[in-house]
């Protein structure tokens, strides 16, 4: 019987969760289609928001079943190890809803102008599997 193949995996803060996150990267690359895509996001470690905004408050930090933390210095190597190609990266502000009031307003102001630097507190990847030598598409 075949393994089945994806077109597309999703691992959204999943991986810091992952006692081998190079083992299940590898996993996923097999599971691929060739040409299948991997959306992936972890913490940012090297945020600027992590560091400086939130502090020990910054749920990267705080979430105690996080056994990796990753910055695109490491993270970016341990995709392309697992065989797949980078497409996109980005760092995306990971904020929701803000407080009324001034307070909320600053807040906004902030991460927006902190989106625009691409500092936010998270590594978002787009990574594809290769096609294989000589195949359309």
């Amino acid at each position: 019987m075949p393994v089945a193949s994806f077109k597309v995996v999703v691992m959204w803060h999943v991986l810091e969760h992952m006692p081998r996150p190079d083992l299940a990267l590898a996993k996923v690359a097999g599971l691929l289609d060739p040409g299948g895509v991997l959306l992936l996001e972890v913490p940012n470690v090297t945020s600027p928001i992590a560091w400086l905004l939130y502090r020990r408050r910054w749920l990267g930090f705080g979430t105690p079943d996080h056994l990796f933390a990753f910055s695109w210095s490491t993270l970016a190597p341990l995709v392309q190890r697992a065989g797949l190609e980078l497409v996109r990266v980005s760092w995306p502000v990971i904020a929701g809803t803000f407080p009324g009031g001034w307070k909320g307003l600053v807040r906004q102001v902030l991460f927006g102008l902190l989106m625009k630097l691409d500092w936010g507190d998270g590594l978002r990847v787009v990574a594809r599997k290769p096609r294989a030598a000589g195949s359309a598409g």
